[in-house]
């Protein structure tokens, strides 16, 4: 049986996540969403990291969600650790999320 940490925030599942990149690892506080399609990594997050659009987009992303059609890119993270697990060379986007709300992504 897996054994995990989180915490619920007005009944939404918030997981402490590893991110690593070409300059440094991060831990970032993201929601657990199990129906995201991809999971969403905060722009500025990735920036920290040593991300660029221009050095490490693989290609565009379109997302419809409650504010609207959202657009982002594609990028390959070296690593993202969560729920115990690692993994690596993973795809994810890039999107800029609403501060107001204090995660830095979405996972799958």
């Amino acid at each position: 049986m897996a054994d995990f940490t989180y915490t619920l925030d007005k009944h939404i599942p918030i997981v402490e996540v590893v991110l690593e990149g070409p300059l440094r690892r991060i831990t970032s506080r993201f929601v657990l969403d199990t129906g995201c399609g991809l999971s969403i990594v905060d722009t500025p997050q990735l920036q920290v990291m040593g991300y660029s659009r221009t050095q490490h987009e693989v290609g565009p992303y379109k997302t419809t969600s409650a504010v609207g059609v959202e657009h982002g890119y594609r990028l390959h993270l070296q690593a993202i650790e969560l729920l115990g697990k690692r993994f690596e060379n993973i795809e994810v986007a890039a999107l800029d999320l609403p501060r107001k709300y204090n995660v830095h992504g979405l996972s799958v």
